[in-house]
């Protein structure tokens, strides 16, 4: 019974240090995990803080936009209510007349 003691006892202090080998890997993966959120949550920030600036910078270009689509509008009307005719005196000039 003592040598089957002995195995026992080897194989229980084997499996003991595979355990105790486990628990530090899954401490450093769990370090590791850490670290990684850690990381996720600054880049997390950065991305949040951005995602305002390029809102902000949508917004006001939207604004920009809304406020030069009447003069585009406009200008298209004049372009499309040319007739060749028009367009023939424009090519006659050498030089545009000064209020252009």
């Amino acid at each position: 019974m003592t040598q089957e003691s002995e195995v026992k006892r080897a194989e229980v202090s084997k499996k003991s240090q595979e355990c105790q080998d486990l628990k530090m890997d899954l401490a450093k993966q769990e370090n590791a995990a850490n670290e990684k959120q850690k990381e996720i949550v600054i880049k997390t920030e950065s991305v949040n803080k951005e995602r305002v600036i390029a809102m902000r910078l949508a917004d006001e270009s939207n604004t920009d936009l809304a406020k030069a689509m009447p003069a585009l509008q406009a200008a298209d009307e004049a372009v499309r209510s040319l007739d060749k005719k028009s367009l023939n005196e424009l090519k006659a000039y050498t030089s545009p007349p000064k209020d252009i």
